[in-house]
């Protein structure tokens, strides 16, 4: 029993380390003003159960819920909190102090990058 979960484990860390994108990244270029990060450009993780990371500065984010909810699948360092990345959005902190920007285009794009590296297929979920 022991070695099948052991087996398992370096399966999971094997698909992990397949599933870069092959070095892409995102950019701010690449986003326009609406780029939530305090850093210029973010590397794109994909991870089994669409569990999305981005790596800065030699330090992994979770992007999304699976992530959040999965920190297992990127057991190569510690997850940082993604505040630490994260742009306070200017207009929205008005109303709420400390909200940040909105995450929706860089997921998307980093969708988009997981799908046409092959990594994932969305129409299956």
């Amino acid at each position: 029993m022991k070695i099948e979960k052991g087996l398992a484990g370096l399966g999971l860390l094997f698909t992990l380390s397949a599933c870069g994108v092959g070095g892409s990244t995102l950019s701010a270029k690449d986003v326009g003003d609406s780029w939530p990060f305090t850093v210029s450009e973010v590397k794109v993780v994909c991870a089994p159960t669409l569990a999305l990371f981005v790596t800065a500065d030699d330090k992994v984010y979770p992007l999304n819920g699976q992530a959040e909810r999965h920190p297992e699948l990127y057991a190569k360092s510690k997850l940082s909190p993604l505040n630490d990345i994260q742009k306070v959005d200017p207009v929205a902190s008005k109303l709420s102090p400390d909200s940040r920007m909105p995450l929706g285009d860089v997921t998307q794009k980093a969708i988009a990058a997981c799908t046409s590296a092959g990594k994932w297929d969305t129409s299956k979920g």
